[in-house]
């Protein structure tokens, strides 16, 4: 029964000694966000911040053993003699907001908290895509691949973005691919944090279809011959073999095929060249490159 009275004194004693209010110095540890575009400093930078506050004994006591964090807000960053400082005492009303209501902050140790940050500049840089493609058999890309964003801005140092000249995205592997692609995938970020991206992830996407191999005569053309002569071709028409993919077919103007010859006096035979072809077609090929000729004077 001893016992029992008291550890119930003690309890009681215990509630009203940490009920009570209490004024002590504890450490926080500060970050700083929101800085102004031209300004950046370590990402993983805390700044030690000692400050007096009043509280009841029970929180006074949790804050002690526990490692209390805030945030400061960057934005208010001021500077003189080429020196950064946050003022804190204009930020008070910021700080007690990230306190439980029953803290109060009674005093900051210092007013003025000095930063060394970066000046940072953006640019603008291409970005390329990083695509492996196994297509089933038959099928290819119609057209190029697209990205949702073709360059993108990356802040940093100037003397760190004058090296670099594009940036890229990971690498995706797709199987099997028979319909059109259209894929959400992340840019590759760089190793130094002193360079950002803007952007974490594109849209690339791609046409694909079906190829079919077609092929179409087509007349050859002489070109620099002089006007005093006449030329005649053995033979005089080229086939030409292409792949075009299966929703281009119908749409398809075989008559943008051009196969032309340069002549030049002296020649054993003419060489045949593609000098147009339609844009939804690939794999272009000349069945006949040279081509035996007769001058008539």
């Amino acid at each position: 029964m001893f016992l029992g009275f008291l550890l119930f004194s003690i309890l009681v004693w215990f509630i009203n000694r940490f009920s009570s209010q209490y004024t002590a110095e504890i450490t926080t540890q500060a970050k700083i966000q929101e800085l102004p575009n031209d300004r950046m400093i370590d990402e993983g930078l805390f700044f030690e911040l000692p400050m007096t506050i009043t509280t009841h004994g029970f929180r006074m006591l949790s804050l002690q053993f526990y490692e209390k964090r805030v945030v400061l807000n960057g934005a208010k960053l001021k500077s003189s003699d080429g020196r950064d400082y946050l003022v804190l005492s204009g930020q008070l009303a910021d700080l007690k907001r990230q306190f439980p209501a029953s803290v109060d902050i009674v005093d900051i140790a210092t007013d003025t908290l000095f930063i060394e940050t970066t000046y940072t500049v953006e640019k603008r840089v291409p970005l390329r895509a990083q695509l492996d493609t196994e297509f089933r058999q038959g099928y290819g890309y119609v057209g190029a691949l697209m990205l949702s964003e073709d360059s993108i801005t990356i802040t940093g140092p100037k003397e760190k973005l004058d090296t670099i000249q594009n940036v890229f995205t990971k690498n995706l592997r797709l199987e099997d691919v028979f319909q059109d692609i259209e894929e959400e995938v992340e840019i590759t970020s760089f190793s130094d944090a002193t360079v950002r991206l803007n952007k974490k992830r594109v849209v690339v996407s791609a046409k694909v279809d079906r190829y079919v191999q077609e092929s179409v005569e087509v007349p050859i053309q002489v070109l620099n011959l002089p006007r005093n002569q006449e030329i005649r071709l053995f033979p005089n028409t080229a086939t030409i073999r292409y792949t075009v993919g299966q929703k281009d077919q119908p749409k398809l103007d075989k008559t943008q095929f051009e196969v032309v010859c340069y002549y030049q006096q002296g020649q054993q035979y003419l060489e045949a060249t593609l000098r147009n072809a339609p844009p939804q077609v690939r794999d272009v090929r000349i069945n006949e490159e040279k081509i035996d000729y007769l001058i008539k004077q």
